[in-house]
């Protein structure tokens, strides 16, 4: 997978950050990310597939398969795709 390259993710004491690069069509603004977002964001580059991204923070979070919390990551995860933030 790929992170869009028009976004970087910043720690600012403790919270995290997307901020554009520069304009860009999908928004200007900086995009705050709680810390299962920003460690979606940091394991999409080391996946080759969004199901190898679901399965990799299912580990990392110890989530049951097909949980509403796993559900939950992996919706979130088509939100990034569909925003264009990430892709396959």
């Amino acid at each position: 997978m790929q992170c869009n390259p028009n976004y970087v993710l910043r720690e600012i004491y403790g919270i995290y950050i997307l901020m554009p690069t520069h304009r860009n069509n999908i928004g200007n603004e900086p995009i705050h990310l709680n810390d299962v977002a920003a460690l979606i964001w940091k394991n999409a580059a080391k996946c080759k597939t969004s199901e190898d991204l679901l399965t990799s923070i299912t580990e990392i979070y110890g989530l049951i398969p097909d949980s509403i919390e796993q559900n939950a990551v992996g919706e979130f995860i088509q939100q990034l795709i569909q925003m264009d933030l990430i892709s396959d």
